[in-house]
């Protein structure tokens, strides 16, 4: 502690950029002053993603499996697999993807760890147009970057009045994203995914304990056999579910005869639905990534960036 707290300002700062959220909150508990005031600094733009994984986890009990890091030890536990996911990076592909060719297994942490080397903000800067072998891999079943928005402005404007009205918190990003007809696109999908807005309705009683939240289903195979959910909290939480079942079809809800905000129930097993990502752009965030490795996408800073924070060697 003497050491640290001797240290240059700059020195003590370039030392606590380098700790996760939850470690810089501990820090900032000493209620050392020379410790305090830096690591409130670092930690004021992450409080709300601080109280939004506390929150999402305590509703939705993550259910991680297999050999998989968590990223946050003692902190979060390891998120429900997506189905896209792998647990480590093959060694053929280490020296492309920048990785210690003699160390390893590069392991894949959970949830992926963007808080420390990525800007989401709801502005998509990461979100690069895919090489064109990939986008022409892509375009019979998605189509051309341009081509299309998710979702038209009336249908956007009805569910973003509807979210106000009901008092809910849409997370940053979430209308831009719809609204773009580049963004949709350049998220590849190894297994045939495709994005399309369906209206806000009630989530299961059974699903959030009661809590009242709402759902909004945005991303699906095209054998309608997997599905994507952002679900939104009364308190003003988000993250992302996914399930095997068609949440709207087991409460027999006909998408043409309701308008948002429907309040239709059904009685759906709570183990049926994962909390697969904290946030609606950290969960775009990873499907891009981890598609574009399904791909064997060129190498580029943000992929290798994203395997150098996501996938741990256990022997460090």
């Amino acid at each position: 502690m003497a050491t640290i707290l001797t240290m240059p300002p700059e020195v003590m700062m370039n030392v606590l950029e380098r700790l996760d959220p939850f470690c810089l909150e501990s820090v900032a508990k000493t209620l050392n002053s020379h410790l305090y005031y830096p690591a409130i600094q670092l930690l004021t733009p992450r409080k709300a993603w601080i109280e939004n994984a506390r929150a999402m986890c305590k509703l939705f009990s993550p259910r991680g499996s297999r050999g998989v890091l968590p990223s946050y030890p003692g902190y979060l536990p390891v998120l429900a697999d997506h189905h896209l996911v792998r647990d480590e990076i093959p060694r053929r592909d280490y020296q492309g993807l920048g990785l210690d060719q003699d160390s390893g297994p590069y392991v894949r942490s959970s949830p992926p760890d963007f808080q420390s080397w990525i800007a989401l903000d709801g502005t998509f800067g990461w979100l690069l147009p895919l090489e064109k072998e990939i986008a022409d891999e892509m375009e019979p079943h998605t189509g051309r970057e341009g081509t299309r928005p998710v979702a038209s402005k009336p249908q956007i404007e009805g569910l973003v009045a509807k979210a106000e009205e009901l008092g809910l918190k849409l997370p940053a990003g979430f209308e831009t994203f719809l609204a773009s007809d580049r963004f949709h696109h350049r998220i590849p999908s190894y297994s045939a995914w495709y994005f399309k807005l369906s209206k806000l309705v009630k989530c299961p009683s059974s699903v959030d304990n009661g809590d009242r939240g709402y759902i909004v289903r945005f991303y699906w195979d095209q054998q309608a056999c997997a599905f994507a959910y952002l679900y939104l909290s009364r308190a003003g939480h988000h993250c992302i579910l996914t399930s095997m079942l068609d949440l709207y079809e087991e409460m027999e809800l006909d998408e043409e005869e309701i308008e948002d905000g429907h309040e239709g129930e059904g009685d759906v097993d709570k183990l049926d639905v994962v909390m697969v990502a904290l946030t609606f752009e950290e969960y775009l965030a990873m499907v891009y990534y981890e598609e574009l490795l399904e791909f064997l996408a060129k190498p580029f800073k943000g992929l290798c960036n994203y395997v150098g924070h996501t996938y741990m060697s256990p022997t460090k």
